[in-house]
């Protein structure tokens, strides 16, 4: 069947299977399949009639004859069946084709999303660094803070305690210094006044 499929030369094992083999040089017969078989008719009846051909050799011609329709009928088959072929294999491919080009364009989408992920993570970890940063901060100014609310506290609750002497003492010297100044200012003070 390859070897009519192909037009190979025509071997014996071709040849006894009724294979035939196109010849380029020489001109092949447009005749039909019907226009054999009326042929072959027409030498049946001559050879039932006593003609020069046998009915036997009659009967061998026709059996050759339906060994090439059967060839020409599987050759036909065959070339059907691979221009199917030929047609789900353009149909793969094109498919293949879409999908390759489908997979590019997810995998450039891909690494764009990834791009994002990491962006959006670097984001995220700068943010709460801020934020960590910005934690430690207040937390230090809530520190100097309590300081010095407690130096204050500590602070005036020493003032409370030292100030009413001290404030005692101070009013007290300066009474004294009053005097003094009083004293030098208007010259001496008699004795009997002073006691």
């Amino acid at each position: 069947m390859l070897g009519i499929l192909a037009d190979q030369p025509l071997d014996a094992a071709t040849s006894a299977a009724g294979g035939y083999a196109a010849t380029k040089a020489k001109k092949t017969s447009t005749l039909t399949m019907a226009e054999v078989k009326a042929k072959i008719t027409e030498l049946k009846k001559e050879a039932v009639q006593g003609g020069p051909i046998s009915l036997k050799e009659v009967k061998l011609l026709q059996s050759k004859l339906a060994n090439f329709a059967e060839s020409d009928e599987v050759k036909n088959l065959l070339e059907s069946m691979l221009k199917d072929l030929d047609q789900r294999d353009e149909v793969i491919t094109s498919a293949l084709r879409d999908t390759l080009a489908e997979l590019t364009e997810h995998k450039a989408k891909l690494v764009d999303y990834e791009k994002q992920v990491v962006d959006l993570s670097n984001a995220a970890d700068s943010a709460a660094m801020k934020a960590s940063q910005e934690d430690l901060a207040r937390q230090d100014l809530n520190g100097k803070k309590i300081n010095a609310a407690e130096t204050y506290k500590d602070e005036h609750a020493e003032y409370n305690v030292v100030a009413p002497p001290a404030d005692r003492s101070i009013y007290v010297l300066k009474v004294i210094m009053a005097k003094i100044n009083e004293f030098c200012t208007h010259g001496t003070i008699s004795t009997a006044e002073s006691r």
